[in-house]
């Protein structure tokens, strides 16, 4: 029997196994979580059985992988313990020779929506996407750059920046800005900036330096606070003269953030001066100092209330207040009420 028919069968022979397991059960009884074969692993308990055909179109006639994919895949569907579930994929996915990858991918392709099916097929063609990387990245590499836009080209692109990267990250910043369409080159460019943000955090800010902008992306903001953050940590002289060199901008601001946060955690007097000194008026500012005052407070919480005190008034220093209040409680919740008390009868 073909591999890839066989975990067909051991998948739906182990969904009845375990179904008959079940029905010796008291009613209403559970606990492995399994629900009947005939439905939906999302639908009610009362839910009329489907049909999983209807999750699955028919893959192509001609070729040889068709019917045990489509028979695995089915069984994949009905498996709700979720260890046994991922046990079949990789099953699965390790069945699948490689010279069936390209075309596979194509067929799970057409999952690209949203639904607990497409969420199997894209783990699946992950895990295909995995091992056609290790085996052969060029491959891999000239399937991604030539596949229609969606969500399975970009997971495609990533895994080869990924994997790339891991071995020579000019190389994966070179094949990135090779990419034809713009915004998926973007998005290539980020992933290896992701990629590069703990070990080479220098490398992950030059990358975002040169990418579109929004101020709104708090996924892009953090990686840029948080490189910068890396950064600092090691070489902070180096990371504040290199921040300190970009023009005004949301990413200058994010990326001072980052430092003052990496200071905080060795000298907060210094970072509380340098959040206030660096970074400009705005709320990102403000959410920096009350986060230095935060680690502040853990270490000396009396020199945190000083520095705190002599604050300006204003929206700043009574959220940094609060922040060291409901800390310092903690430890000293007298010595929190008693200055708490003075700010206020100021």
């Amino acid at each position: 029997m073909p591999p890839l028919l066989a975990i067909g069968v051991l998948a739906g022979a182990g969904v009845l196994a375990r179904k008959k397991a079940m029905d010796r059960e008291s009613p209403g009884e559970n606990p492995a979580g399994i629900v009947s074969p005939s439905r939906s692993p999302h639908a009610p308990d009362d839910a009329e059985p489907v049909d999983p055909n209807a999750y699955f179109p028919e893959p192509p006639e001609d070729k040889k992988w068709s019917p045990p994919l489509k028979s695995a895949l089915q069984g994949i569907f009905r498996e709700r313990n979720e260890a046994a579930r991922s046990k079949l994929l990789q099953q699965t996915a390790e069945a699948i020779p490689p010279t069936d990858f390209p075309d596979v991918l194509s067929y799970l392709r057409e999952f690209d929506r949203e639904d607990v099916a497409s969420n199997l097929t894209a783990d699946l063609a992950n895990r295909l996407m995995e091992r056609w990387a290790a085996a052969d990245l060029k491959g891999l590499s000239d399937w991604a750059a030539k596949s229609p836009p969606g969500t399975l080209r970009d997971d495609a692109i990533s895994c080869v920046i990924q994997e790339t990267a891991s071995k020579d990250a000019a190389a994966a910043e070179a094949w990135a800005r090779t990419l034809p369409d713009p915004e998926t080159r973007t998005s290539a460019l980020r992933d290896l900036a992701q990629h590069q943000t703990i070990e080479h955090p220098e490398t992950a800010l030059r990358l975002l330096k040169d990418l579109p902008s929004d101020p709104d992306d708090l996924e892009t903001n953090a990686q840029i606070s948080l490189a910068a953050s890396n950064w600092a940590h090691d070489h902070p002289e180096d990371a504040t003269r290199w921040v300190g060199q970009l023009e005004d901008s949301p990413m200058k601001t994010e990326a001072l953030a980052g430092i003052a946060i990496s200071m905080a955690e060795k000298n907060p007097a210094e970072a509380a001066a340098f959040a206030v000194d660096k970074m400009p008026a705005c709320q990102r500012q403000s959410d920096t100092v009350v986060g230095v005052v935060q680690l502040w407070a853990q270490q000396d919480p009396l020199k945190a209330a000083d520095w705190v005190a002599d604050f300006p008034a204003g929206a700043m220093k009574d959220s940094a207040s609060r922040t060291l209040v409901a800390i310092w409680s903690q430890t000293a919740p007298d010595k929190a009420g008693a200055w708490l008390k003075q700010q206020v009868a100021k």
